[in-house]
């Protein structure tokens, strides 16, 4: 960076005046980039990019060169999130094309301007030394601005005229709406979770996650090649070129001992298409290509929507084993005149252990990971689109995040309302028998009693005490005598989340599992449509579930408090003739006399597979 305010130092001592627009935009700029500030200073510089350049002014035709130079040091910073080795060789190569003419035109410049040649050429090596699949060829391409021919002098004159003034930014300047998007490159930013028994399968999970939503999106909606394990794995290989980067954003060992991750993966859309097409797998085009920024965004909706799942479903079975366990008992009290009946007042209590700790970081780094910038949360409304923020509190600390979707609201919610389920999660012994989670518990509210379904969550931290929980233990005299004392211990995992959900059953590899979340109420035709065509968690095979599926659901989830399920009415896919035989309200409010009117009737859905 010592390059960088030399070049800031010698503009503010050899410039006039007379570009005062430009530099005067561009003054402050060096600073914040010397200083790595690079989000203040980026969208700067694009704005002096789209300036008119007065071409016959070197002064203002230096300070446009300069811009050049630091947005080409700011995309080839690795640890800056829009990194991209392609914009930020075009970036330098265009500031040595502005600078040569500016040379062209006044002596003044020609110190200034082969000072930063120079830096710009050394950077240009040091990417190509770095990056050995870059070429000068691939890079000039992609700008308007150098001539194809290029190879060691840019041309800077066109039939007598400076070519300057044709310019055009590698980046597009509306760089404010979702992560960064390379026009030229047809390039896409995804932020994805994934679990792994190892840190390299959790990557790759995470990486093939990324290749099949971009897949989706951009080329088809095809995914016989993906349903291929050695071909996706192929695809999702950094050496493919298909993932030409990625950023851990955050990757955490779970306490059953594998891993879960959250990166930002840069994916290359036309290497993908390349790399399809080489497979002899034909593949359509999908109009995103050409509005890739719109499409970006509505990738990084579905991507947030998927991510949220994902550590929904993580968290599930650590969130079962963060509690411990005191049971304290009171003297028996007498229940008859004959002393024979006896009830024995029993108090557990569940304190929070280092597992819960580990949930709300994981928590907290894949909501920071996934949340809007703040230049996000303006363009979205700008854009008139809504923004869902999400406040989290956890260890003395309040922290905001912005999702995009109401869906993830309810992802978050579903965890919030399995709080109870996770806190009750003990068997009492007494020596002659055991039971499982009893009493009237007072439970702390994770969402701090808003119940407001606004995806609030309020952590505990290790040792604070989540709930309590008190019964009358009724025993005959003749069993306390075989009794040997109360004893408390946890039950463990006892829920699972995988396959896409819930697991409502499982025996010799198949069963049952339920989707995260409800689909907004609606009528049974358009319940069994939505279903037929979801697509959650990676999987296309959802459907509406049959009598005896929703009574596994009640029975195995809802009962449990497993799965945030409403108090109300919920669709089975039963038939006409079904229904008239066996005249199914899942209330048991009775049936209707019509029975048209009562398909028409909005209930609640929840998707279900079988695996």
């Amino acid at each position: 960076m010592k390059q960088l305010y030399l070049v800031g130092f010698l503009l503010l001592l050899n410039l006039s005046l007379e570009a005062q627009t430009i530099c005067e935009l561009y003054d402050p700029v060096f600073n914040a980039v010397g200083k790595g500030k690079y989000k203040k200073a980026e969208p700067i510089l694009l704005n002096i990019l789209q300036l008119k350049v007065n071409e016959n002014n070197p002064n203002e035709l230096v300070c446009y060169g300069y811009a050049h130079y630091d947005l080409g040091l700011i995309y080839s910073d690795e640890k800056y999130e829009k990194f991209d080795v392609k914009i930020a060789y075009n970036y330098f190569l265009q500031s040595i094309s502005i600078l040569e003419k500016a040379k062209s035109i006044s002596l003044k410049a020609t110190d200034d301007a082969n000072l930063v040649i120079g830096f710009a050429n050394e950077e240009m090596e040091d990417l190509l030394k770095n990056y050995p699949a870059l070429s000068t060829a691939i890079v000039s391409s992609n700008s308007s601005a150098v001539n194809s021919n290029q190879n060691t002098e840019p041309n800077t004159q066109q039939n007598g005229k400076p070519i300057v003034s044709s310019i055009s930014p590698a980046v597009n300047s509306n760089q404010n709406t979702e992560p960064n998007t390379q026009q030229n490159d047809k390039t896409v930013t995804l932020v994805v979770s994934a679990q792994g028994k190892t840190q390299d399968e959790a990557k790759q999970n995470a990486l093939r996650s990324a290749i099949e939503q971009a897949f989706g999106a951009f080329i088809s909606s095809k995914t016989e090649i993906l349903n291929d394990q050695v071909v996706a794995d192929q695809m999702a290989s950094v050496s493919s070129g298909n993932i030409q980067s990625y950023e851990m954003l955050n990757e955490s060992q779970l306490p059953d001992g594998s891993w879960g991750l959250t990166l930002k993966a840069l994916v290359s859309v036309d290497k993908l298409t390349s790399f399809v097409e080489a497979k002899g797998i034909a593949i359509e085009i999908k109009g995103g290509l050409f509005a890739l920024n719109i499409k970006q965004q509505l990738l990084n909706e579905q991507g947030e929507i998927k991510a949220v799942n994902e550590m929904v479903g993580l968290l599930h079975e650590p969130m079962q084993t963060s509690f411990d366990y005191v049971i304290k008992s009171s003297d028996p009290k007498s229940l008859d005149a004959e002393s024979k009946n006896w009830e024995i007042p029993l108090v557990v209590t569940a304190t929070t252990n280092k597992n819960m700790d580990f949930c709300a970081n994981y928590c907290i780094k894949t909501l920071a990971a996934l949340s809007l910038s703040s230049e996000e949360v303006t363009s979205y409304t700008s854009l008139n689109k809504a923004v869902f923020p999400v406040v989290i509190n956890y260890n003395g600390v309040t922290k905001t995040f912005y999702l995009r979707k109401q869906s993830s609201i309810n992802a978050l919610n579903t965890f919030i309302s399995n709080w109870e389920f996770y806190t009750r999660l003990f068997t009492v012994q007494s020596g002659m028998d055991e039971s499982n989670g009893n009493g009237k518990g007072q439970v702390y509210e994770l969402d701090g009693g808003s119940r407001r379904g606004n995806g609030s969550i309020n952590f505990l931290t290790t040792g604070q005490q989540a709930a309590t929980f008190t019964w009358q233990d009724k025993r005959t005299l003749s069993q306390i005598e075989q009794m040997t004392g109360y004893k408390v211990k946890p039950r463990g995992v006892v829920s699972q989340f995988k396959h896409g959900g819930f697991v409502v059953y499982e025996k010799n590899g198949h069963g049952l599992v339920a989707a995260i979340t409800d689909l907004r109420k609606m009528d049974w035709k358009t319940a069994k449509t939505a279903c037929d065509e979801l697509i959650l968690n990676g999987y296309n095979d959802w459907h509406l579930p049959s009598k005896d599926e929703l009574d596994l659901l009640y029975v195995k989830l809802k009962q449990l408090k497993v799965g945030g399920f409403a108090d109300s009415p919920y669709w089975s896919i039963l038939d006409r003739a079904s229904f008239e035989k066996l005249c199914f309200d899942y209330l048991g409010n009775g049936c209707p006399t019509i029975i048209d009117d009562f398909y028409k009737r909005e209930l609640n859905v929840r998707a279900v597979r079988t695996f």
